[in-house]
């Protein structure tokens, strides 16, 4: 993975943490960016969305050897920064994200989150679009 080891190389003066979010955050966006705030209006929907955002950072964090506690922070902070999740609910939808990694129905999104940004890693544009697909499955079809 020698895009990863350029990205995180120890040489850099910013935070591991700082890297992980901006390097997902970029993806974040462009996952983001054909998807109307109607399509995550629904608590389903919603936790569809959280639950591949989750895939992606955990993808990441498998792959630059990040422990479970530093992937959770990580976690905490998308919520919050990226995806405006209130401070006070991030603790509550961290532990649901975490819990439904035993459930069969949303675990299926965390996978393409991180088969998502795997293939936007290897040069796949369209990628990021695995979450409209998600959303809206009929623009699959289109």
């Amino acid at each position: 993975m020698g895009f990863f080891s350029s990205l995180f190389s120890n040489k850099a003066k910013v935070s591991y943490d700082q890297k992980v979010l901006e390097y997902i955050t970029i993806f974040k966006d462009a996952s983001l960016a054909m998807v109307t705030k109607d399509l995550i209006k629904s608590d389903d929907n919603k936790m569809k969305m959280y639950m591949y955002f989750f895939g992606v950072i955990d993808y990441v964090a498998q792959h630059n050897n990040i422990s479970d506690s530093e992937t959770i922070a990580i976690l905490k902070a998308f919520l919050m920064n990226e995806l405006n999740v209130p401070s006070d609910k991030v603790r509550y939808i961290a532990n649901e994200l975490m819990d439904n990694t035993t459930n069969e129905y949303y675990m299926e999104y965390m996978v393409i989150g991180g088969n998502a940004i795997s293939a936007w890693a290897n040069g796949d544009s369209f990628a990021p679009m695995k979450l409209l697909d998600i959303l809206n499955p009929i623009s699959k079809d289109i």
